[in-house]
């Protein structure tokens, strides 16, 4: 079974609930799948690489706020999330929507309000976070979730004793055991105390930490100079419509996977006008890039993967000239990648605080759409294009990731656009 098929099976069952209730156990049920509760699934199942993404997409057909609430509600029981990790409530509007939508019960909006924690303390709003958490403190019937997300913040700001609390007072729930095992261990010194990833945020939580809580916590005590505070760089803005033609397909290639530490090692780009891939220097967009300072060597793996050594990094342009160059070729148009709102576009994001350079560009995926326009058995780059009949003529290098992407966007739109004539 295709990916297609496998898309349009689960999204007819979903739409088959009637309630919330039945909809959130769906939800459940596909992102923890069990053989034995249903094996009817194993086939349509055993071929989607990201579960959850397939439930994402599915989601959007929804109305707003609750496909949101659903979104928020389904990763809360993504281990390595929390609750809602992925989806942190940035957006006041939608957060009173969903707090006031007379369709969730008041458990779920504990569930909205832990998100909202969430949201802040990873955003560096700690004054915020606390706000919110404190109306959670009060209750005393809080899902397990949200208990495990309110001993994970008492943690991390150092409140051990009040997480333990927490784990009596839920009578010693399996859940919270390992939030527990945390707690007692950043407490006995078996573990470091929280401190956030960025110099920046760490002068933030000192401040809030010593002022709000009465907790001593040293500030980073070094210059944020070499690059922009994160919350001065604005966020990007995505859109879901398929309605240009003329855009900058771009994609980076990086030492790792993580953002936060990870770093951007090569940028590669197309400019399309009016649906026209041309072949000429002006177009193009293809350089190296040595991060800023000294950071971590690259992994074999990546170098293996990439064919980018280190020594080509290290004789390489650095980032401030690389990107500044990319913004200039860039201008305002629209910017196209794959899989770029989890992955492209964070990087882009770190290495313009360092360049000090702000780009504003909205930007479009392309993957969410390949779930619903293409027959893979997976959806990474490489299949998709293949399927369309479209070869990448140098799999992970930024430019030939970049021309393949800009070819899978016009095809799925040519195929979109026949759909809606006939």
């Amino acid at each position: 079974m295709n990916m297609n098929d496998t898309y349009n099976y689960f999204k007819e069952e979903f739409e088959k609930k009637q309630t919330l209730d039945e909809q959130k156990q769906f939800c459940y049920d596909v992102t923890h799948y069990n053989n034995e509760d249903h094996p009817e699934w194993q086939e349509k199942l055993e071929k989607v690489e990201d579960k959850y993404q397939m439930m994402i997409e599915i989601l959007e057909t929804q109305p707003s706020p609750l496909k949101e609430f659903l979104r928020i509600w389904m990763y809360s029981f993504k281990p390595e999330a929390g609750v809602s990790k992925s989806y942190l409530l940035s957006d006041d509007e939608l957060y009173n929507r969903l707090l006031e939508c007379k369709e969730l019960s008041k458990q779920d909006k504990y569930i909205i309000k832990a998100s909202k924690v969430e949201g802040h303390f990873s955003d560096a709003e700690y004054e915020k976070a606390e706000k919110v958490a404190r109306e959670l403190f009060e209750k005393e019937d809080l899902p397990i979730e949200v208990v495990v997300n309110m001993m994970k913040y008492l943690t991390n700001t150092r409140r051990y004793n009040d997480a333990l609390a927490l784990y009596e007072t839920y009578d010693h729930h399996d859940a919270l055991k390992n939030m527990y095992a945390d707690s007692v261990q950043r407490l006995t010194g078996q573990k470091k105390e929280y401190r956030p990833g960025t110099k920046d945020k760490i002068d933030l939580f000192s401040k809030f930490m010593n002022e709000c809580l009465n907790v001593n916590v040293k500030p980073s005590g070094k210059s944020h100079s070499d690059r922009m505070a994160d919350k001065d760089y604005p966020k990007f803005e995505f859109t879901s419509k398929m309605d240009f033609d003329s855009f900058v397909a771009y994609d980076v290639e990086t030492s790792g996977l993580d953002p936060k530490y990870d770093y951007v090692t090569e940028i590669g780009a197309i400019r399309v006008v009016n649906g026209k891939i041309t072949d000429s220097k002006e177009f193009k967009f293809q350089e190296l890039v040595h991060p800023y300072g000294k950071p971590k060597k690259l992994p074999a793996d990546i170098i293996d993967l990439t064919g980018i050594t280190q020594k080509m990094v290290d004789e390489a342009r650095n980032v401030k000239e690389v990107f500044n160059d990319f913004a200039d070729f860039i201008g305002d148009d629209i910017l196209v990648g794959y899989n770029s709102y989890r992955f492209d576009a964070k990087f882009l994001r770190r290495a313009g605080r360092y360049a000090f350079r702000v780009i504003n560009n909205k930007q479009f995926d392309v993957l969410p759409v390949t779930y619903v326009a293409c027959d893979t058995d997976d959806n990474t780059l490489n299949t998709v294009a293949a399927s369309l009949g479209i070869e990448n003529p140098q799999a992970h290098r930024a430019y030939a990731d970049a021309l393949t992407t800009a070819k899978v966007y016009l095809k799925i739109k040519e195929l979109e656009d026949k759909g809606r004539a006939l």
